[in-house]
């Protein structure tokens, strides 16, 4: 409950632009509840916009054990690793080779970066 309402209040202070008080308030959230997949993955969003990149792989490694990905994922963890693509393909290959699926690298609908090539990560079908 505790980590829900840290949660709650980091939400109100992102959508403020309060990225520092932000932080705060996910670090509390993820503190009451290791196991929270909404606070890993909004603490990274957060490191990202402090340019904090090294943190926010680490947080969104912690997010991704926490929850099984979509079909489409991770692309705050490729632009984390400033634009070093085949680096991110390459751990998020083996991230998802934990679940027992296969990663491939296709064009999809967004653009990463200053990519020559549309670059994008799903699970295959």
């Amino acid at each position: 409950m505790l980590s829900a309402i840290f949660l709650i209040f980091g939400r109100g202070l992102l959508t403020a632009r309060s990225l520092t008080l932000a932080e705060k308030y996910y670090r509390r959230a993820v503190q009451k509840n290791p196991n929270s997949y909404s606070g890993w993955l909004e603490l990274g969003y957060v490191h990202d916009q402090q340019k904090k990149f090294q943190e926010a792989v680490k947080d969104y490694v912690r997010w991704k054990t926490y929850e099984k990905p979509g079909r489409y994922f991770n692309f705050d963890l490729a632009r984390s690793y400033k634009k070093d693509y085949m680096r991110s393909r390459n751990e998020l290959k083996i991230e998802v080779a934990k679940d027992g699926e296969e990663l491939e690298a296709k064009p999809v609908s967004f653009v990463t970066g200053n990519s020559p090539q549309p670059i994008g990560f799903s699970l295959n079908e």
